[in-house]
């Protein structure tokens, strides 16, 4: 019977604290996908924790009292230190530079999220937690060891998420792009000006200098699958 009154509190105990750590994990997870969109949305208040209230994260001791507080505050967002220029995509080669910072490819750290968990102190004893009874139950009475959780995410790496956003990290670099176009539209705008008139007798469509836009959504057919 002592084996068993000690499971009935333990068994319990050690699952709120997995339960915890579970939500923990997917609040950090959550968070650290969200800033993969847009990081500076990524808000404690509404993202994280909606993982530690509610009627399912209602964690409660064996005296019934809460053993975590939703009201403390959440530590959420830390980036790790920024790769040397020598391992960023390109290195050190010539104009590398100007090319990472124009198409948003530099590395600015890994984007960290971390959710700790602090747990409700038994008031009555003033942080020193004294063991009484038979059993010594009072051990299980919110001790709970508070933890962190954390996920580690890449962001910033220059991805796009559709046809148009790409199309505007690409023409977005002058040294790749923008510069050389805009002397090339020039030099069609000039040609089109002299040479249009007797162009027109074809019949046929002017030239086109958006190189582009107007290749939105198009793709090769062999890798268009029914």
């Amino acid at each position: 019977m002592l084996v068993l009154a000690v499971l009935w509190v333990a068994i319990p105990w050690l699952a709120h604290l997995q339960d915890i750590a579970l939500s923990a994990t997917h609040a950090s997870r959550h968070a650290a996908f969200l800033a993969t969109r847009a990081e500076h949305v990524v808000d404690p208040d509404i993202m994280v924790r909606g993982y530690f209230t509610g009627p399912a994260h209602r964690w409660v001791g064996r005296r019934s009292e809460r053993v975590l507080d939703p009201a403390l505050p959440v530590s959420l967002s830390t980036r790790r230190p920024k790769l040397s220029p020598g391992a960023q995509p390109g290195g050190t080669q010539p104009h590398a530079t100007v090319l990472r910072q124009e198409w948003g490819l530099e590395d600015n750290g890994i984007f960290q999220a971390r959710i700790t968990a602090n747990f409700q102190e038994d008031a009555s004893s003033n942080g020193k937690r004294q063991a009484h009874g038979l059993l010594s139950l009072d051990a299980f009475d919110n001790a709970y060891p508070s933890f962190s959780m954390s996920m580690s995410i890449l962001t910033g790496a220059g991805h796009a998420e559709s046809d148009d956003q790409a199309q505007a990290i690409t023409g977005s670099s002058a040294l790749a792009w923008s510069d050389a176009e805009a002397d090339s539209a020039r030099a069609g705008e000039f040609v089109v000006s002299r040479a249009g008139a007797v162009d027109a007798g074809w019949g046929r469509a002017g030239p086109e200098f958006d190189w582009l836009a107007r290749w939105a959504s198009q793709l090769p057919e062999y890798l268009l699958v029914d």
